[in-house]
Formats: C-alpha cells, sequence, structure tokens
C-alpha cells in the first residue's frame, strides 16, 4: 500500500530522510526483473539542510530519474489496524471520517486520512459481519514539510508513503525476487533501527499486521558506548560496530540497554500473539542501528529464536557501472527503507 500515490514510471527513486543520513535508492523495472541502477548516501547534520543535501546526493549518485518515492514515519504519523463493519471501499472512506477519531488521537482537520480493507487478515475477535481495516493518518504539516523538501531539491514527489509499509514491502520484494526467507504461514518480526526511532512490523504470508514505533535506538547505543569508554560520539559510532579488541567494554556498556530494547519487542510480540494467537517465529534485524555489535546474538538469547539481518538486495540485478557494489553490500541493511520505497515502482 503506497499511502499517496501520484503517478509510475520506469525508473523510481526510493528515498528515505532519515533523522542522520539521507539514503537514496533508485530502481529500474524491466519488465522481467528488477535492477539497482543507482545508489547515494550523505550525512544529514540538520533539517534546515536537507533539500540541499538530498539535492547534492542525487546529483552526485548519478541517478536517472528525478521521480522520487518517499516517506514519514514519527510521532506525527499513526497507523491502526481496527475491526469494522463489513464494507465496500467507497463506503468505508466515508466512514473513517466519522470512526476516526476513536483511533487518532490528533484533531481530524489536522490530518490526512487513507484506509485499506484488509479481508485477508482474521482474529479471534472479529465476527463474520466484521473485516479488517488499516487506517493511517499523517499529520499535513508533516507531509507539507517532505513534499518542500522535495520540491526544493529538484525531484518530483510520485509516492508519499509510511516506513512501516516501505518495510514490509522490502520484505515482500526480497521473498518474491530472492532466496526464499520465509515458509508459507510463518510469523516474521522485522525490526528496523534508525539513529532516533526504531520500527517493528510483524508480518504472516507478506501481509502487514502490526505495526509500531518506540524511541530506543541506534544513538542510545553510541551514547552509551561514548560515556563508558569515555570517547566522543564519532569514535563511539564506529567502536560500537567493530569494537577491535574492546568486544567486553562494549558489551558492558550497552547491556541494560539491549534488555529495555528487548522489552520493547516483547512488548509487541505479547500483543500480536495475544490478539492473533499464534507467535512470532523469527525476527529480522534492519536500519544502521542493527550493526551493533552483538546485537543479534543478544537478541537470539533472549528470545530463544533467530535473529538476523537481511538484505533487501538479493535477487535484484545491479548496473556495476554506476554502482559501488560494495558499498551497496556493505550498507545494504540500513538501505531497507529506501529500497521498500523503490519498489513501488512495480505497483505495490
Amino acid at each position: 500500500m503506497g499511502l499517496f500515490r501520484f503517478k509510475k514510471g520506469r525508473c523510481l527513486i526510493g528515498l528515505d530522510i532519515g533523522s542522520s543520513a539521507v539514503k537514496a535508492v533508485e530502481f529500474t523495472d524491466h519488465g522481467d526483473r528488477l535492477a539497482v541502477t543507482a545508489y547515494n548516501q550523505k550525512p544529514l547534520e540538520s533539517k534546515e539542510a536537507a533539500a540541499d543535501i538530498v539535492r547534492e546526493c542525487i546529483i552526485d549518485g548519478n541517478f536517472h530519474t528525478r521521480d522520487v518515492a518517499t516517506s514519514v514515519s514519527g510521532r506525527g504519523v499513526v497507523v491502526r489496524f481496527v475491526n469494522m463493519m463489513k464494507m465496500s471501499q467507497e463506503e468505508l472512506e466515508k466512514a473513517v471520517q466519522f470512526e476516526a477519531d476513536k483511533y487518532i488521537p490528533f484533531e481530524l482537520s489536522d490530518v490526512v486520512l487513507a484506509s485499506q480493507k484488509l479481508e485477508e487478515i482474521k482474529d479471534p475477535t472479529m465476527s463474520e459481519r466484521e473485516m479488517k481495516v488499516l487506517l493511517v493518518a499523517v499529520k499535513k504539516e508533516t507531509i507539507e514539510e517532505h513534499i518542500d523538501i522535495l520540491r526544493k531539491a529538484g525531484l518530483n514527489p510520485q509516492i508519499i508513503d509510511v516506513d512501516a509499509f516501505a518495510l514490509s514491502n522490502a520484505f515482500e520484494m526480497k521473498e518474491l525476487l530472492g532466496p526464499k526467507m520465509a515458509a508459507s504461514d510463518k510469523v516474521d518480526a522485522l525490526v528496523d533501527i534508525g539513529s532516533n526511532k526504531t520500527n517493528i512490523s510483524i508480518v504472516k504470508n507478506m501481509a502487514l499486521r502490526f505495526s509500531r514505533e518506540f524511541y530506543i535506538a541506534g544513538n542510545d547505543f553510541t551514547d552509551a558506548v561514548a560515556k563508558r569508554l569515555q570517547m566522543d560520539l564519532q569514535e563511539a559510532e564506529a567502536v560500537k560496530a567493530n569494537p577491535a579488541g574492546r568486544e567486553q567494554e562494549v558489551e558492558e556498556a550497552v547491556r541494560q540497554l539491549i534488555e529495555d530494547f528487548a522489552n520493547e519487542i516483547h512488548l509487541s510480540s505479547d500483543y500480536y500473539e495475544s490478539k492473533y494467537e499464534e507467535e512470532v517465529d523469527e525476527i529480522y534485524l534492519s536500519g544502521g542501528g542493527a550493526k551493533l555489535y552483538g546485537l543479534a546474538q543478544s537478541l537470539e538469547q533472549i528470545f530463544g529464536k533467530r535473529v538476523s539481518l537481511w538484505d533487501p538486495f538479493e535477487g535484484y540485478d545491479v548496473d556495476t557501472s554506476n554502482v559501488n557494489t560494495d558499498a551497496l553490500a556493505r550498507n545494504a541493511p540500513r538501505l531497507v527503507i529506501a529500497a521498500g520505497l523503490a519498489a513501488r515502482i512495480r505497483g505495490g
């Protein structure tokens, strides 16, 4: 589900404007295959510099189009999965205008609403006369700020999405194009760790069933390492991923944070498991914060299930004449949102 769609093109840039970096990936649709035809990323030091950094990122990366899909997230975005009486999509769009205030903590005049029937999703609390509905509300100012950045950067916004949908879409395309990761009826938790926030999305049979953001993330791990090892933040950012002989110190620095982080995942998985009466089978990590030394292993011990990083580009062709394949592979886990956005070229 692309939240707001303008049109479709042969090439599309997936643009992830995070709090600390701009990441852009271009997909070209050749009909029988998708190819990565451009990629670039740049650090983002301030929100005010976003348009300039985005422009530089696209120009320096030799992108072939200016058509872009991007996404919004954070406290100005609300995603809810609700039960409503069965009705047509047209009737639903009218009904949510009256029902949304039950679920949305904003003035409805301040948001853009979108809804979609999820007829394939059932839970034990639903009656035969009910259907599951995905309800999304985004503050108008959040969308306007994003579009303003794109326009100033000389880009053409085609799709404004939500991070959670881009995350699940990247996973779906990985399932369709790459080596199969999830068995039928398997429930997977996708945990994308950014600088300031973490998104957890739970999917079954490639369908998004639950999404939530929480605010323990990469910067918290960096701060803990910097404080414990008495170094500046730039040094700590490097050491938390590659301790180079200081593994025990890094583990001790982040131990309590990892427990708190795991508790947030527990809250989400417990809610899902109680609602749908089925367990999460596996956890997939992505985002820059996922490269914290020992994180996957620590979470495996806590949850007693497989935890791994994943590559959203497995199964795609790559234009090696224009894309630094080593950099793409090295940064793949932090490019999941951008990849899921670029994959909207297929109309998902």
